[in-house]
Formats: structure tokens, sequence, C-alpha cells
């Protein structure tokens, strides 16, 4: 994995917890559009969307799926 910044994991986790940009922002303080231009960056660093949109809010993609458990540790 190449070097990411702490910052945009943490991003990362947080929609991957609360399904959302909005609650992610809330819940690390930010402001929604920060989060999303970091998470931006994130797919394409990743050069995967690693989250879609659903009636249920964001769900991971495969790819997100198999990197959470690296993010967390």
């Amino acid at each position: 994995m190449n070097l990411v910044e702490v910052r945009l994991l943490r991003h990362f986790d947080a929609i991957y917890y609360t399904k959302s940009v909005t609650r992610a922002a809330q819940q690390l303080g930010q402001s929604q559009p920060t989060v999303s231009i970091g998470f931006g960056h994130l797919r394409k660093q990743f050069r995967d969307p690693l989250f879609v949109r659903t009636s249920e809010g964001m769900e991971p993609t495969p790819h997100a799926t198999a990197l959470i458990g690296r993010v967390r540790s």
C-alpha cells in the first residue's frame, strides 16, 4: 500500500462506520466538504470508488472491505 495521509484514513474509517460523509464529518469535527474532498483523494489513490450510494447509505466496495482491517490497525 502506498503512503496515505493518516487524516484521510480517518475519513475512510469514519465513512465506513457511519455510512455517511455528512455524519463522518460531524464525528470528526470537520466540514462535510473537507471530508468529501479528502475522500476524493483516497478514491484516486486506491483507484476504486470505495463506497457506493444506496438507499441505506454509503456501502463499501469489496476493495474498501478488504482495506478496513489494515486502516483500523
